[in-house]
C-alpha cells in the first residue's frame, strides 16, 4: 500500500531519536486518513471504517497501517534497546556519562533537570521497552527474583500478593533455582500455581557456559528486537474488542482492489442504504434497483432480484443453500470454493470476488449515473476472471516454485535444540511422532 511506502515512512527517520509532539502526531494520521480515504481539505468524503481499526495487524481486522503515536513510540523504544546494546559505540557512551551519572541518579527531581531531546525521547520510550523485554539468567546472575523482570509476564512480585520478609526481598534467582531446579521453600509467601507451572516451563541457562545475564526481546523467537511487536506494546488497549474473523480475505486470489472491497463489507462498511441510514448520512435505507427491500449489504450482493438473476445465470440454483448463510461465512464459503459451476469457466474462488465487485459497481452506475441495471454482468465478470487467471496468477504460480535444502542448525552453547516429526495415517487414523535432542556438539 502507497501509504506504507510513503507517507508513513517519509517521518520515521526523525522518530527514531526524538518524541514528536501529539499535534504534529495527529496531522500525520489526518494526512493519511484523508490520503487512504480520497479526501481533501476542499472534498470531504465518508470514512468507512475508524482508523483505530485500520491501524490494526492485518490477522487483528486492520489494513497493516501503524499510527504515527504509535510508530514513534515503538522506535523510541528501539532507542532504548540500541543504548543498552551498543555499550561501546560512541553516542551511547556519551549519553551514558552525562545522564546517568551518581549526581543525576540521585537527584530529588530527576525529571526536571534539564536534559537533551535525545534523552527526552529516551524516557519517552521507555514504558513500551520495559514492557517487551526479560532477562535470561546467567550462571553468575545479580537478578533479584522479585524486581527484576526474568519471568515472560512481567516481574514475579507484581503477581503475587503479601508482604515478605526482608531476607526474602533481597533474594536472587540463582538463590532459588538449583541443579535440581526450583527450591520455592525458600520463600513464605504463595506463588500461584499456574505461574509455577510456567516458570518450570521456562528454560534456563543457569549452571552453563553463559555466565552474565542475558537481555532478550519476548516478541522475537531469536531475542532480538521487533519493531512490529513494539507497535504492538505502544498501541494496546485495555479494552477487550471482538475478534475478527476475516483473515482469510487477504489470502483470497483476486485484484487489490477487490481485497480491500470485501474487507470493507466483513466491517459492514460500505455505501449500502442500511450503513448510510445508521450513519446518519441518509433517510431512505431501500434498495435503488428493487425498491422494495431494505438495501443492507447481503441483499446489494445476493438477494436483491438483478444479484439472483446474476448468480442463476452462472449456474448456482435458485433454491440452494447458497442464498441461506449469513455475509461473513456466505463471502468465505465463497472466496474458498475451488470447484466450478459451470464448464469452461474458471474456479469459483476466482470468478466469485470478480461478480460481487461488477455488482457493486453496476449498482453505482444506476444511483450516480442514472444508468439502468446492466443484465450482462455475469459474462463480464468471467472475462476478467479468466483475464486475472492467465495474466495474472499462472505466471505467479509457475514461478513461485524453487527448492532448497532443509538443514540442522546447532543451539547456542550450553543450550539444547529438540527436532521432532510426526505422520499420520489418515484423519482420524494412526499416527506416530519423535524426536530428538541434541546440543551445540550434535
Amino acid at each position: 500500500m502507497l501509504i506504507q511506502a510513503s507517507t508513513s515512512t517519509i517521518p520515521a527517520y526523525v522518530m527514531q531519536c526524538m518524541a514528536l509532539p501529539n499535534k504534529l502526531l495527529d496531522d500525520i494520521d489526518r494526512v493519511n486518513r484523508n490520503f487512504l480515504w480520497g479526501s481533501s481539505d476542499s472534498s470531504k468524503r465518508t470514512h468507512w471504517v475508524g482508523w483505530h481499526k485500520v491501524t490494526k495487524a492485518k490477522d487483528q481486522g486492520g489494513l497493516g497501517i501503524q499510527s504515527a503515536r504509535g510508530r514513534n513510540q515503538a522506535l523510541l523504544a528501539k532507542l532504548n534497546w540500541r543504548i543498552r546494546m551498543e555499550k561501546d559505540a560512541l553516542w551511547a557512551k556519551v549519553l551514558r556519562s552525562k545522564y546517568c551519572n551518581s549526581r543525576q541518579l540521585h537527584a530529588r527531581a530527576k525529571d526536571k533537570l534539564p536534559c537533551s531531546r535525545v534523552w527526552k525521547a529516551i524516557q519517552k520510550g521507555s514504558d513500551v521497552f520495559h514492557k517487551g523485554i526479560r532477562w535470561i539468567p546467567g550462571q553468575n546472575s545479580s537478578l533479584s527474583i522479585w524486581h527484576d523482570k526474568w519471568f515472560a509476564k512481567a516481574a514475579l512480585r507484581a503477581l503475587i500478593q503479601g508482604p515478605l520478609l526482608k531476607e526474602e526481598e533481597r533474594l536472587q534467582v540463582k538463590e532459588v533455582f538449583g541443579p535440581h531446579g526450583w527450591d520455592w521453600s525458600k520463600v513464605s509467601v504463595q506463588v500461584p500455581n499456574d505461574v509455577i507451572m510456567e516458570i518450570n516451563a521456562m528454560p534456563f541457562s543457569l549452571g552453563t557456559s553463559i555466565e552474565e545475564d542475558r537481555l532478550i526481546w519476548n516478541g522475537d523467537k531469536h531475542g532480538d528486537f521487533e519493531l512490529k511487536s513494539a507497535y504492538s506494546l505502544a498501541t494496546r488497549c485495555s479494552e477487550e474488542e471482538e475478534e475478527f474473523m476475516g483473515c482469510w480475505v487477504w489470502k483470497v486470489d483476486t485484484l487489490p482492489r477487490i481485497k480491500s472491497f470485501m474487507w470493507q463489507c466483513l466491517h459492514n462498511s460500505i455505501g449500502v442504504g442500511d450503513c448510510l441510514v445508521k450513519r446518519h448520512l441518509s433517510e431512505m435505507d431501500r434498495c435503488p434497483i428493487c425498491l422494495r427491500e431494505v438495501e443492507t449489504i447481503i441483499h446489494r450482493l445476493r438477494d436483491c432480484e438483478m444479484a439472483k438473476t446474476t448468480w442463476t445465470s452462472l449456474g448456482v440454483q435458485p433454491n440452494s443453500s447458497f442464498f441461506e448463510d449469513s455475509l461473513h461465512i456466505w463471502l468465505e464459503k465463497n472466496c474458498k470454493d475451488h470447484g466450478c459451476r459451470v464448464p469452461n469457466q474458471p474456479p469459483w474462488r476466482i470468478l466469485f470476488p470478480f461478480v460481487i465487485w461488477l455488482l457493486w459497481k453496476e449498482r453505482n452506475n444506476v444511483v450516480f449515473r442514472a444508468q439502468h441495471f446492466q443484465p450482462g454482468v455475469h459474462s463480464e465478470a468471467v472475462f476478467q476472471a479468466l483475464e486475472f487467471l492467465h495474466c495474472a496468477l499462472n505466471p505467479k504460480i509457475a514461478g513461485s516454485k524453487r527448492m532448497f535444502w532443509i538443514r540442522w542448525e546447532k543451539p547456542s552453547p550450553g543450550w539444547v535444540r529438540l527436532n521432532i516429526d510426526r505422520s499420520a495415517l489418515g484423519n482420524p487414523g494412526r499416527a506416530g511422532c519423535g524426536g530428538i535432542i541434541r546440543n551445540d556438539r550434535g
